[in-house]
């Protein structure tokens, strides 16, 4: 009869509250670095949500530029062939009423007079003339920077710009 019966009954409720209080603490610290470890995750949708830049508008007073006014000129029919550039082909724009482009230009860096264009002209840094690959030659195209909206209106008279990521040279 003795033998089942523990002579230091409170010893073992003791020793439950201590392993009990041990395990909630535990699970606690579980509980609190799982919440750390989410907080620091993110959401890779967000990540890869891109989205297209929109023009600015220009609210700002108008600087009229003189230059490139367009007007009807004959097309070049030696400059408005299909041709091939460093083992690329180009097709040239047949109905360029509703082209449009985005990318960046590039700035002409020739010397007054030096140069031939595509159209047979002499290069002039004066006018407001630009390079595309294959708009048409002579054609007009209105340039608009995004960063702030302002538009110009220039004179295709050449080929270009190749190789360097711009999609027209100014």
């Amino acid at each position: 009869w003795y033998r089942n019966v523990d002579p230091y009954p409170q010893k073992n409720v003791v020793e439950k509250r201590l392993k009990g209080l041990a395990m909630r603490k535990q699970w606690l610290g579980i509980c609190i670095a799982a919440g750390l470890l989410a907080a620091c995750s993110s959401d890779d949708v967000q990540q890869k949500t891109v989205s297209t830049p929109q023009p600015a508008v220009c609210n700002g007073p108008t600087v009229e530029i003189s230059g490139a006014d367009p007007q009807y000129e004959t097309p070049n029919a030696t400059a408005n062939q299909d041709y091939e550039r460093d083992g690329k082909s180009y097709k040239i724009v047949q109905d360029p009423a509703n082209f449009t482009q985005a990318g960046f230009a590039a700035i002409y860096d020739a010397e007054p007079n030096s140069n031939l264009t595509a159209s047979g002209e002499a290069f002039d840094p004066t006018q407001l003339t630009a390079a595309h690959p294959t708009l048409p030659i002579p054609s007009y195209a209105r340039i608009t920077n995004l960063a702030n909206g302002r538009m110009i209106v220039v004179r295709i008279n050449d080929r270009g710009p190749y190789g360097n990521d711009r999609v027209i040279s100014l």
